[in-house]
């Protein structure tokens, strides 16, 4: 202990503050830096793919177990990758078999998601992944449940951060242009 004290001292006399690779051996970042750091879209962290029910994921890169779970709802690696209809697409939650809900399960979903894709969810009342989905799509708690300029647009002009974000409050691209 004595030892790394004397060592910081003396790397604080001859470097200042940082270390030899420029680190700070201490956090004096404020508040609001640190939360301006944690939104910065360099430091942005992605969501995982179940995060966004696997739909920017290609058939061929689905992992095995969702992969099995596509095919038993009725998938095929041409309807998957083409955001074709499966018989669960039109169903609402309380009329999927268990079986279904179980498959959903594995790619991500539940019911808020699959229902109403929060659009009825107070933003206090968001769970936390969805509420960093809204910060990336550009919502904050004063603007939630407008709509926004940014996202008035077709699936295709949405940039990959909106997609991500979108995929994660429950849309596929089929919801979002109207055509399922």
């Amino acid at each position: 202990m004595a030892a790394s004290m004397l060592a910081e001292k003396v790397l604080n006399a001859c470097c200042g503050d940082a270390n030899p690779f420029g680190k700070k051996y201490t956090n004096t970042a404020t508040t609001e830096e640190k939360k301006e750091e944690k939104i910065h879209p360099k430091f942005k962290k992605t969501f995982l793919n179940q995060d966004m029910k696997f739909e920017l994921s290609d058939w061929k890169k689905l992992p095995p177990k969702a992969r099995k779970a596509c095919q038993d709802l009725g998938y095929t690696e041409e309807k998957w990758d083409n955001c074709k209809a499966v018989d669960v697409t039109d169903k609402d939650w309380s009329q999927l078999s268990g079986d279904e809900k179980k498959n959903l399960d594995v790619l991500g979903w539940e019911e808020t998601a699959w229902d109403t894709k929060y659009e009825e969810t107070e933003w206090k009342d968001l769970p936390k992944l969805q509420q960093k989905a809204a910060k990336v799509a550009g919502y904050t708690e004063d603007n939630w449940g407008e709509d926004l300029e940014a996202l008035d647009k077709d699936w295709e002009d949405l940039d990959k951060d909106q997609k991500e974000a979108m995929c994660v409050f429950g849309w596929t691209e089929a919801k979002w242009d109207g055509y399922e």
